[in-house]
Parts: C-alpha cells; sequence; structure tokens
C-alpha cells in the first residue's frame, strides 16, 4: 500500500488576465492524515514567494461547488470570492 504522500499541487506558470499576470492553481491537495498541521499555510506561502518572483501579482484557485470546507480555509488563507461566481477564490499578492 505504501505510506501516503502529504501533499499533490499543480500550479499552471500563470496566465494574463485582465492586465494581471496570475498564477492559477489546479490541484492543491493534503492527504486527510496531514490536514491541521499546518502544511496548507506553508505550502500556500511558498506558492506566494514563487508567484512574487516570477513578477506575478494575484494567485486563483477553485474548489467544488460542494466542499464548503476547502472554501472556508481559502477565505482564511486570504483568498477572496471571485466575481465569476461559485467556487473561485482569487488573491492580490500586492495587497494580501
Amino acid at each position: 500500500m505504501g505510506v501516503p504522500r502529504p501533499l499533490r499541487w499543480s500550479i499552471r506558470g500563470g496566465g494574463f488576465h485582465h492586465n494581471t499576470w496570475r498564477a492559477n492553481i489546479h490541484l492543491f491537495h493534503i492527504h486527510a492524515e496531514f490536514r491541521g498541521r499546518g502544511y496548507g499555510r506553508k505550502m500556500m506561502d511558498h506558492i506566494r514567494d514563487w508567484a512574487l518572483c516570477r513578477g506575478m501579482t494575484q494567485i486563483s484557485v477553485a474548489a467544488d461547488l460542494q466542499n464548503e470546507p476547502t472554501q472556508q480555509i481559502y477565505l482564511k488563507l486570504g483568498f477572496k470570492r471571485r466575481p465569476m461566481g461559485g467556487a473561485h477564490f482569487i488573491c492580490d499578492l500586492e495587497n494580501p
């Protein structure tokens, strides 16, 4: 069976959206066994640093519409709901 990997994540190198250079997180998952230990916050801090070093000014992420716990975590990490509706979130790196 093997040891579970605590984190899985994937970022698209960025895109230019409405005059903003943005990192798009496509996968951000923490194995249930490792949740509540601060790994998600540390990983998100790393992603923010990664994006800032590349001149990006925003990070976007989406969650399953029915996954309210994940949506609340993104809000707690400083993301705001995008006006497009649904479970899409954006974090402005210039004014965190």
